[in-house]
């Protein structure tokens, strides 16, 4: 039965990496200008597209050693439209449909919904925004919005996940060549919310963002970090604080961050912090890539005391960081509270322009176990490939495997999971 479900997952694998959704629409055709001979505004449109469908045959984690019972096609359509006046001002809007494949209904019959349910239940405004771009390199943006900090370490839009992450908020970032930054401020929960008579209306959840620093070409990229959220009805005011540092210098590629978070959760105390490290090798005159990295996320062996130990990675994209197989979405509450040491490698080949390669393997512990014994969970390895036959349309694929540590139990036995995915995207 195993080899039956995995041998043709693996050979659509072969064949192409995982789209992820970026924060801006992608550069495409020119956009249509209109120019009045009078001298009034130059105005132009721009539209956008994407239908991306992903086959998913996901591990259900409980290392059993069966597959998952079911697999599902999940499926988002964007479309949208970029206004710009002057290239100065303007707006931008784009909805999606976030659905799985036969999940509509017929109401009074339970049946199949083909013809009887015309219900968009997952049709939704993903980003709607003015933006005005100042000739200083400033640039402001006001409304509903994606935004992607660095690596998505702690601030990312999540576009593995077809409904991905947006904010409600206002964004300034200024983009110069020796210097850069950017200040955002998201609400991030109206209350009360629906049918809720009794939390007061000022028991609201906010986030502010700020970071900022020098440049230096491709070479060197360094901001200062700091990230404060605070939540009234929950009595939790959290303050993340550090840097970080990114660039290219030759061949030689490097990523580092480190971040402490402090302040208070109801009763306790919070005292965490993060650590991530990777450096990679391009190899001159080889479609190679070559990367190592050490993630280090602070854990709490005694969660009962009155301070909280366990990093939170706040809005991180971290399907990105900590295996492709997902055991570790939401931290702290993936590890148990317990953190998480991660060290990986990777490679990454392009044998052709429009082919690429990569292969992952991640280690993982708990830096600070409820049971020294069962401290280390087990190693990821993860298969991504995918192909561009021409630029509207990507096709990849993947699939992993976990092997468990004493961490995930006396009796666990290996997972396997994967996907392989369509995306077409104009432009």
């Amino acid at each position: 039965m195993l080899p039956s479900r995995v041998i043709p997952l693996l050979a659509a694998a072969l064949l192409a990496p995982a789209a992820a959704g970026a924060a801006d629409p992608p550069p495409g055709p020119p956009a249509i200008v209109l120019a009045p001979a009078s001298g009034g505004p130059k105005v132009a449109f721009q539209l956008s597209g994407e239908e991306r469908a992903r086959l998913d045959l996901p591990s259900d984690k409980t290392f059993d050693g069966d597959l998952a019972p079911t697999w599902s096609v999940g499926n988002r359509a964007r479309a949208g439209l970029r206004v710009t006046v002057d290239d100065r001002v303007g707006v931008f809007f784009q909805v999606q449909d976030v659905r799985t494949w036969g999940s509509e209904v017929d109401p009074n019959t339970g049946g199949d919904g083909t013809l009887a349910d015309w219900v968009a239940d997952g049709l939704d405004v993903h980003q709607a925004y003015g933006s005005i771009t100042l000739p200083v390199g400033l640039d402001v943006r006001i409304g509903r919005q994606e935004v992607d900090w660095h690596g998505q370490r702690l601030i990312g839009s999540v576009g593995w996940t077809h409904q991905g992450r947006s904010f409600d908020g206002v964004r300034v970032r200024l983009d110069r060549p020796r210097v850069g930054g950017e200040v955002f401020y998201a609400k991030l929960l109206e209350r009360p919310v629906a049918g809720d008579t009794l939390t007061d209306p000022v028991e609201d959840a906010h986030l502010l963002a700020l970071r900022g620093g020098p440049r230096a070409g491709a070479s060197l990229a360094l901001d200062g970090v700091l990230i404060a959220r605070w939540d009234a009805l929950k009595d939790e005011s959290l303050a993340t604080a550090g840097a970080w540092a990114g660039g290219k210098v030759g061949a030689f590629l490097y990523e580092a961050e480190g971040y402490a978070q402090v302040g208070e959760r109801g009763e306790q105390s919070v005292a965490a912090f993060l650590v991530g490290v990777r450096a990679g090798v391009a190899l001159p005159g080889a479609p190679l890539t070559v990367w190592g990295g050490l993630d280090a996320v602070s854990g709490d062996s005694d969660p009962a005391d009155d301070v909280v130990r366990a990093f939170d990675t706040l809005y991180a994209t971290n399907h990105k960081f900590y295996g492709y197989m997902d055991a570790y979405l939401n931290l702290p509450v993936h590890t148990g509270g317990e953190g998480l040491v991660d060290a990986m490698a990777r490679i990454q080949a392009r044998p052709v322009d429009a082919w690429t390669v990569g292969l992952d393997v991640h280690a993982f512990a708990s830096p600070s176990p409820a049971d020294p014994d069962r401290a280390f969970h087990g190693v990821e390895i993860d298969l991504e490939t995918s192909v561009k036959p021409w630029a509207p349309l990507t096709v990849s694929g993947g699939i992993w495997t976990y092997v468990p540590g004493p961490f995930r139990g006396d009796d666990a036995s290996v997972e396997l999971g994967g996907y392989v995915q369509t995306a077409f995207a104009v432009p």
